[in-house]
């Protein structure tokens, strides 16, 4: 099981770490008098490759599944609505900014799991987590790159309501395992389906849909990219729905925040880049929360298989 974990987030790790870098090509090129400004559109083009690839794989699809059509529209919504709230950040908060506030991922999922009555944790679950987060955070911190004002402006109630809906999308998520057992291609599939409907939709309403298309078409050199970003975001996500319906959401949060310091650390063993000592801190922090909770859970596997064993 612990070699499964470790397969499914170096999948995730890997396919989101190339993904990373081919949004960052598409956005960041230099393309003269034109520019850039189709952030939706770029989470259209993600939505579109999870479906055609959730389609392709649909030999595999479970014809059983009994999860009613409202869940997977509901769970859709908060996702696109998460993915949108998290770029729209980015008008009005600097990146950096909307790294560290969506570092807090794996504490929404839990509230809202709690708040909406699917799932409770133990108190050592919260407490490995924390540590985590604020490894995570403290790692990724630069007081001169990141916002200044200690207020709540526009971006960062985005990025306060992007977490509220990756809380909500987890909640779902869990509901779905609980009682349905969604399969992993029927999740997929379904909620990029409804997702791309709204930001057809989206997109259609604020005039930006058609403009992206003749951006792509004055601009060819990006497509290469965007094909990029299409197949990393559609393999990045088997591998993230194989560990919701496997291990839960948490977890799948979990991975998910840790990738960008994964990321950072990575560079330093490959090309020698230093560490500063708030780094380092943080990098202790993360490796104590993640080992703690290993053995936690390895403690708590080892005395429910000896409990069985002994009622027998």
């Amino acid at each position: 099981m612990t070699f499964e974990k470790l397969y499914y987030a170096g999948g995730i790790l890997t396919f989101y770490g190339l993904l990373g870098i081919a949004q960052e090509k598409i956005t960041k090129a230099d393309y003269e008098d034109d520019k850039f400004v189709y952030q939706a559109e770029l989470v259209f083009t993600m939505v579109l490759s999870n479906l055609v690839f959730a389609a392709w794989s649909g030999s595999k699809r479970d014809k059983t599944d009994k999860t009613p059509k409202i869940i997977y529209i509901l769970c859709a919504i908060c996702y696109v609505t998460a993915m949108l709230s998290s770029n729209y950040a980015l008008k009005h908060v600097n990146y950096p900014t909307q790294v560290l506030g969506k570092s807090c991922k794996p504490v929404a999922v839990m509230i809202m799991c709690l708040l909406l009555r699917q799932k409770s944790y133990k108190f050592s679950k919260y407490f490995c987590v924390f540590l985590i987060v604020a490894g995570v955070v403290t790692f990724l911190y630069n007081p001169k790159k990141s916002a200044a004002s200690g207020e709540l402006g526009s971006g960062e109630l985005w990025i306060l309501a992007s977490l509220a809906m990756d809380g909500c999308v987890a909640s779902c998520q869990e509901y779905m395992k609980k009682n349905y057992q969604s399969p992993k291609s029927n999740m997929m599939l379904n909620l990029n389906l409804v997702a791309l409907i709204v930001l057809v939709g989206q997109s259609l309403a604020s005039g930006t849909f058609f403009g992206f298309f003749g951006f792509v078409q004055r601009n060819p050199d990006c497509l290469k990219w965007l094909a990029a970003l299409g197949v990393c975001s559609a393999l990045g996500q088997h591998f993230i729905f194989s560990i919701v319906t496997g291990y839960g959401p948490l977890l799948c949060s979990i991975v998910t925040t840790t990738r960008k310091f994964f990321t950072i650390l990575l560079s330093v063993v490959l090309f020698g880049n230093s560490l500063t000592t708030q780094q380092w801190s943080g990098s202790v922090l993360v490796f104590v929360g993640l080992a703690l909770d290993g053995f936690l859970e390895s403690k708590a596997k080892s005395a429910a298989a000896a409990q069985k064993k002994k009622s027998k």
